[in-house]
């Protein structure tokens, strides 16, 4: 639905600030020799979700698709 993919497209847009923040302190503490274990975690959580709300939002519009017809069965399977 366009809910959802407003939604994901907006946990894509955040994680993109957000992982580029986690780079520069990543970059910093490699820099200054500090682990960047903790940095590189969360940055792979963020990621993550962001695939996690986009799944979400191809699920939804594979759904509606279904039910309204607007995609056929190979359109659908592509999707998928």
């Amino acid at each position: 639905t366009k809910a959802a993919e407003k939604k994901a497209d907006a946990y894509e847009k955040t994680a993109k600030r957000i992982t580029s923040a986690l780079d520069e302190e990543i970059r910093i503490n490699q820099i200054n020799g500090k682990s960047t274990v903790e940095l590189e975690l969360k940055k792979q959580a963020v990621i993550r979700l962001v695939a996690q709300e986009r799944i979400k939002a191809l699920q939804a519009k594979i759904r509606e698709a279904k039910l309204t017809g607007e995609l056929d069965a190979e359109e659908i399977k592509a999707l998928k």
